[in-house]
């Protein structure tokens, strides 16, 4: 596992919703897999990205609300990184000229988290922040505005966004999440923060920092 000097920035603040961000800045497009019309008649277009994230260890310890990590939950979490890497999965999406970022972690990781609830609830949190973190590290890995802005806005859910999204396999359902429990999507590229969310109203953080 790679290690890399954690940012000074907050982490983004909604990691269990759909949001992220991207500039092929760390990745590599492949040919158009995708280029269809959707009903509303908005052309899109999928591209798939080659995600190289790297490992945040304060990323990580925000996520699982800890300020020490034991030697066994660091061997946990290398194995699963590595092993979890090979379920990451980027795409770009261009609905006409608005771009957007995709990520998410297979059906194998959310299965393997869920499972080990049963065994232990303390080691299917750990996996659970490291799922989050290996989202978050991807979009920082592709954006780095986003470390600055502290959130990842989540786009509005076109027609075309929504056609292109079910042509991925991972729909967007009307509680404004996907169909992967841990999956990431937002504006491509950096087009702002909070103030351009789909979700702003209900961002607790959003409202924490306004009574502040």
């Amino acid at each position: 596992m790679e290690y890399r000097l954690p940012f000074s920035a907050c982490p983004f603040e909604h990691p269990e919703v759909v949001s992220a961000h991207s500039i092929f800045s760390g990745g590599n497009a492949v040919p158009n897999k995708t280029k269809k019309t959707s009903k509303s008649s908005e052309k899109f277009s999928v591209e798939s990205i080659d995600a190289n994230p790297w490992f945040d260890l304060e990323t990580y310890m925000i996520l699982s609300q800890t300020k020490r990590v034991e030697a066994s939950t660091v061997e946990l979490v290398e194995t699963l990184w590595d092993k979890w890497r090979g379920h990451l999965n980027a795409k770009r999406i261009s609905v006409g000229a608005v771009s957007y970022l995709l990520v998410w972690l297979g059906e194998d990781v959310e299965k393997e988290v869920n499972q080990a609830w049963d065994e232990s609830p303390s080691r299917s949190f750990t996996m659970n922040s490291l799922a989050q973190a290996i989202l978050m590290a991807t979009v920082r890995e592709f954006i780095p505005e986003v470390v600055g802005s502290s959130c990842a806005p989540v786009p509005k859910p076109t027609a075309g966004l929504k056609a292109a999204l079910e042509e991925i396999g991972l729909p967007w359902k009307e509680s404004s999440t996907l169909a992967r429990q841990f999956a990431m999507l937002t504006y491509y590229p950096f087009k702002g923060s909070c103030d351009i969310c789909h979700l702003k109203d209900e961002c607790p953080s959003r409202a924490i920092r306004a009574e502040s």
